[in-house]
């Protein structure tokens, strides 16, 4: 895997510089907005046992985390921009190439950190169609080898994964309110689509450890673009569906979700001091 950044001239640095602090910033947005709604829609698990702390604590290290590799980032591409040696070039690649994935695995870090302290499986499901939108977009400044269409079959498996996801975290996010065995009747379909990732990871890690070819290169990126495509139609369309309507209807809300937003706990403000009681108001009428 080769990153492909042109930057023979100024208006070309200025387009890479921009174009990778978007895939820096995506993650970040993607964080804050999932995180939004979670807060403003709380799980049933969050009203009835509160936030878990562990959780908390895993997304302040993923926000720190993150941050550090942000900055890696912007260095890499500056120290790309500023120097015309191959050697140079080559180290300032991998700062910025360790700088891009660090972010991901740090936005992923922090997502499962608050999906847990929010008790809701649906927040790391949909931060997940935002690493999809992420690898679409780098896909445009990554030069995944082979003279073939192979990019385009990687663009339309991460594009088809991205919208079973998107079907799949809005059924987790529905049965927020169910209780628990319905919850994860409902996300089934999300873990299944999203387990792929897993050995993604992985297999990526270790390319860049060894040295070898990316993995849609190698003899398991065909499975891995067919569980992209083919595992995540099935999961979704198929039995994740049906798990979903059984789900759905195996009976109603815990809570009522007008009620489990007017529960949130909200920081007391300061009311004004009203007239004080006169005399003839305090005493007791007889």
């Amino acid at each position: 895997m080769r990153l492909t950044l042109d930057v023979d001239t100024w208006w070309s640095a200025v387009v890479s510089v921009l174009l990778l602090l978007l895939l820096a910033s995506l993650p970040i947005v993607g964080w804050i907005l999932v995180n939004r709604i979670a807060d403003r829609r709380p799980s049933l698990g969050q009203l009835e046992l509160g936030p878990r702390r562990s959780g908390v604590l895993l997304a302040r290290v993923g926000a720190v985390l993150l941050g550090l590799a942000v900055v890696l980032l912007v260095v890499g591409v500056l120290g790309l921009w500023s120097t015309s040696s191959d050697g140079a070039r080559h180290t300032w690649g991998w700062v910025t190439v360790v700088g891009l994935f660090g972010a991901f695995g740090a936005a992923a870090l922090g997502a499962l950190g608050w999906a847990l302290s929010q008790r809701a499986a649906w927040v790391f499901l949909a931060l997940i169609v935002f690493l999809d939108v992420e690898i679409v977009l780098i896909s445009t400044l990554v030069d995944l080898t082979d003279p073939n269409d192979l990019s385009l079959v990687v663009l339309l498996a991460f594009v088809t994964h991205a919208v079973c996801s998107a079907v799949t975290s809005r059924w987790s996010f529905t049965a927020r309110l169910h209780g628990p065995v319905e919850q994860a009747k409902a996300g089934e379909a999300g873990r299944s689509i999203a387990a792929v990732w897993v050995f993604l990871t992985a297999y990526t890690l270790l390319s860049m450890i060894t040295a070898d070819e990316g993995i849609f290169g190698s003899t398991a990126g065909s499975a891995v673009t067919g569980a992209l495509t083919l595992g995540a139609l099935g999961a979704t369309m198929g039995s994740g569906y049906t798990k979903y309507v059984e789900a759905m209807n195996a009976g109603g809300p815990r809570v009522d979700p007008a009620t489990a937003v007017a529960a949130r706990p909200t920081p007391p403000t300061a009311t004004a001091p009203g007239p004080p009681e006169t005399g003839e108001a305090a005493e007791p009428s007889g």
